[in-house]
């Protein structure tokens, strides 16, 4: 961070983000992004973790949380056989990574899905250099369990988008919900 400059700016703590609490309180804006809130396998961690964020905010304090829109088809799926093929990009010294995925099971009573991602790093050349299967573990949020678990939490729902361009959800993509903490409590 020094070399950006950012070293007065930032500070970084490692903390469970159902249980954080931080010395400094009323943020401005909270955001949780990149689907990272799907790590939270319970609803009780995931209230918990709301009410944390409330707790930082100031009143007026804006909140953003990202998740992806259950998918009806997946959600029935039966496992996959072979790997299938989800992306691949070059890395600046020249080897290419190939990462392919396969679904492994949904439990529809906790809603956790269960993945395996499979990396696969190749030298210019084509050569294999290493390979690493990992398990992904994610619990889906439904667009209106969310809103409840966010207005349990005391945030008001500003609006749900499905994408970053401000799109209406639409029960597709993302469900991107903006959330501020009351001026009065």
């Amino acid at each position: 961070m020094d070399e950006r400059g950012l070293a007065d700016r930032v500070h970084l703590t490692l903390a469970n983000m159902a249980r954080f609490d931080l010395l400094r309180k009323g943020f401005a804006l909270a955001y949780v992004p990149v689907r990272s809130f799907m790590h939270l396998f319970t609803q009780e961690d995931q209230l918990s973790c709301l009410e944390r964020v409330y707790a930082h905010l100031r009143p007026g304090g804006l909140f953003i949380v990202d998740v992806y829109a259950p998918d009806y088809r997946l959600l029935a799926q039966q496992a996959d056989g072979p790997f299938v093929l989800r992306h691949e990009f070059t890395l600046p010294n020249g080897h290419r990574v190939i990462r392919r995925d396969r679904f492994v099971r949904n439990d529809t009573v906790s809603q956790i899905q269960h993945y395996e991602l499979r990396f696969e790093e190749y030298e210019a050349s084509g050569v294999l250099l290493r390979e690493r299967t990992v398990l992904l573990y994610t619990r889906y949020t439904f667009r209106y369990e969310l809103q409840l678990l966010l207005e349990r939490a005391g945030f008001t729902v500003v609006d749900i988008f499905r994408d970053y361009d401000r799109n209406p959800y639409d029960g597709t993509r993302e469900i991107i919900a903006v959330a501020h903490r009351p001026l009065t409590s």
